[in-house]
């Protein structure tokens, strides 16, 4: 089903199942790509925003999420999509074990997201600065291979 909407805006700056400091380097593709979520992608995170069930202390994001109508997201929402919604959306539209670009998609994704759910997590480490640092810097690395 191909729905036609207005030309997305929704970008991502944003898995592996072995923890990032254990995993071996992932191979990135060499030619640096924009990124930009198709039309499918993005129906696909909305309706997940939509029919997610959340505890009611949690206010949902936007449904037109990609849009210039619904404005900018508050900081609230940010965490919410990249704690929440991208987690359990993402790895299902980027699951392609052949294709080398998703795979490294989905491992910049995963340290993206553990770097910020250390961050905003309510205690604290020398273990957590740990992986926090591995995190980011995993992240950073291969967002310059990436983009």
């Amino acid at each position: 089903m191909q729905a036609r909407i207005g030309r997305p805006s929704l970008s991502l700056s944003s898995i592996s199942s072995q923890p990032s400091s254990h995993r071996s380097s992932t191979p990135t593709p060499t030619n640096p790509q924009p990124f930009h979520l198709n039309p499918t992608e993005i129906i696909a995170i909305r309706h997940c925003i939509q029919h997610i069930t959340l505890p009611t202390w949690i206010n949902r994001p936007p449904g037109n999420l990609g849009e210039a109508r619904h404005g900018k997201l508050k900081a609230q929402e940010l965490l919410i999509l990249f704690t929440i919604v991208f987690p359990l959306v993402v790895p299902e539209l980027w699951w392609h074990p052949q294709s080398e670009r998703n795979t490294a998609l989905l491992n910049n994704f995963y340290d993206l997201v553990s770097a910020t759910l250390i961050a905003v997590s309510y205690r604290t480490s020398d273990h957590l600065a740990d992986e926090y640092d591995v995190h980011h810097r995993n992240y950073r690395a291969s967002s310059q291979h990436l983009w």
